[in-house]
């Protein structure tokens, strides 16, 4: 949600985008939810090439990742290589392992783009086939490009920005992604208080039915016995 100028973006939209663009989700019962399309994450932006520290920096304040990868892969400029769908996931993943580890929890959903195109089924066969075996995928790459930890899709969703085929599904699976999560931070949050309050209870009032205690007087006196 948006609240006037303290704004808080709830998704991160992980692309290569050159500005930030800021926008909100619509639903019919006049939900918002805030969505950031920030400035391209490229190889070497942990070490601040690129947008890098500044895109980062972002990055920290969301509530949930959305990668969105090309279906037929990806070349940042023409003297670099192409990237497959899959390797470019696993760069994704290692620039933000390399900035703060701690990212890699975060809730992240995997939007596969550009359906459309001919060759798509075959090289969405293709990725799915890495996502379900991504350790031993993984070892198909160069060592630099593997992370440590490979990030965990709560949804994969193929789209076509241009066709508009899974948009609706997307932006279902949004909502529904960051209400699951705020039903296991309330539930945590309860059980955090609880053992708080478990905590504060003295133990004088805990019930010690037929448990000898120690007197003033040193001497042992049992409840419900004889004085």
């Amino acid at each position: 949600m948006c609240n006037g100028q303290d704004f808080q973006p709830i998704t991160a939209h992980i692309v290569t985008t050159l500005r930030p663009e800021i926008g909100k989700v619509m639903y019919n019962d006049h939900k918002q939810v805030s969505v950031a399309d920030l400035p391209g994450l490229i190889e070497g932006a942990h070490e601040n090439k690129g947008m890098g520290h500044k895109f980062l920096k972002h990055v920290e304040r969301t509530k949930q990742l959305m990668f969105v990868v090309d279906i037929c892969g990806f070349q940042l400029a023409s003297n670099t290589p192409v990237r497959s769908a899959f390797e470019t996931v696993l760069l994704l993943t290692k620039e933000l392992e390399l900035y703060k580890e701690e990212l890699l929890g975060k809730p992240a959903i995997l939007v596969i783009n550009k359906m459309d195109l001919p060759e798509a089924q075959g090289c969405l066969r293709e990725l799915e086939a890495h996502l379900e075996n991504q350790e031993e995928s993984s070892n198909l790459f160069p060592e630099y490009v593997i992370p440590k930890s490979l990030m965990r899709f709560t949804h994969i969703i193929p789209v076509s920005a241009t066709t508009g085929l899974g948009l609706p599904l997307l932006k279902s699976l949004i909502r529904q992604s960051l209400e699951e999560q705020d039903i296991i931070e309330t539930e945590s949050q309860r059980n955090e208080r609880l053992l708080k309050l478990r905590r504060e209870i003295p133990t004088s009032s805990v019930p010690s039915w037929g448990f000898p205690q120690l007197t003033l007087d040193h001497t042992y006196r049992f409840r419900h016995g004889s004085p």
